[in-house]
């Protein structure tokens, strides 16, 4: 029985980034003002926690805020059980120390931290591997009528963060592409090989994202030529029926009204009406 593999990051994203709140530190320094936002983070999965984790990174670098305050500037993006969530993570403290507190002034500090804060929302200490195993199913094999470059755009993304969950071994940039390249439809995948000049091993993300597209555009196209060569066959269809009621219709004038000549005018040349001229 072939084993299945839950992803814990999904193709479609479990939340609206345009929709998460956000949190705004105001900075003077020389009579210069310095504004930065990070979305705060609602718990709703592992990504979410990525996504908020690379905006707050974002903005204390654009803030030039020390390792120092990271700590409790995090905490500024977390309410409710998130918030309780971490503070547990605090209180447990480093488990690969017997449990000392993190190093809150040190950045390395942070980062053991946020590794045990993301075991809460993706607890398999196997989740990497899992998520790329997961990567090879239906989900997330591209589906017609959705953009090239967005979904392999989408495909990175979730790649990127799949070598921040819990596992061993980081994702290699060739297991990426293989990864990306196997979503696509086995025709479409043959002709790129055979194509090809150089070997899969050299080629590039973009060179995959051009041959997909132009292979899209073409699939798009000849289905579009289908639908219209099917509907243009069915009214031929339609069009042949009403020829031949129509030369039913002239059969029946040319015989007088009705089939096999029995018109009343044809009785006048017996004890019809007509013979009564």
């Amino acid at each position: 029985m072939n084993e299945t593999f839950s992803p814990a990051i999904k193709y479609e994203r479990p939340f609206d980034p345009d929709k998460l709140k956000e949190y705004m530190w105001k900075q003077s320094q020389d009579n210069e003002f310095t504004n930065a936002r990070a979305p705060c983070f609602t718990g709703t999965s592992v990504e979410e926690l990525f996504y908020c984790e690379d905006h707050f990174r974002d903005a204390m670098a654009q803030l030039e805020k020390p390792e120092g305050v990271w700590f409790a500037q995090w905490r500024s993006l977390l309410h409710g059980l998130p918030r309780d969530i971490w503070m547990e993570v605090l209180r447990d403290g480093d488990p690969e120390d017997d449990g000392q507190p993190f190093d809150e002034e040190d950045e390395d500090g942070f980062f053991k931290a946020m590794e045990q804060y993301t075991l809460q929302y993706s607890p398999k200490k196997n989740s990497k591997t899992c998520q790329l195993k997961a990567m090879a199913g239906l989900e997330f094999k591209f589906k017609r009528g959705v953009n090239v470059a967005e979904h392999i755009t989408r495909l990175r993304q979730i790649l990127k963060y799949t070598d921040r969950l819990p596992g061993r071994d980081a994702v290699q940039p060739f297991d990426s592409k293989m990864i990306i390249f196997e979503t696509f439809p086995i025709a479409w995948k043959q002709t790129f090989l055979d194509k090809s000049i150089d070997s899969f091993d050299s080629c590039r993300i973009i060179d995959i994202i051009q041959h997909m597209d132009q292979s899209a555009t073409k699939a798009a196209y000849n289905d579009q030529k289908n639908k219209k060569d099917t509907k243009n066959k069915q009214n031929n269809g339609r069009r042949g029926g009403r020829g031949w009621r129509s030369q039913r219709n002239r059969d029946r004038n040319d015989n007088g009204g009705t089939f096999g000549g029995r018109n009343r005018g044809g009785r006048g040349g017996g004890r019809g009406r007509g013979g009564r001229g």
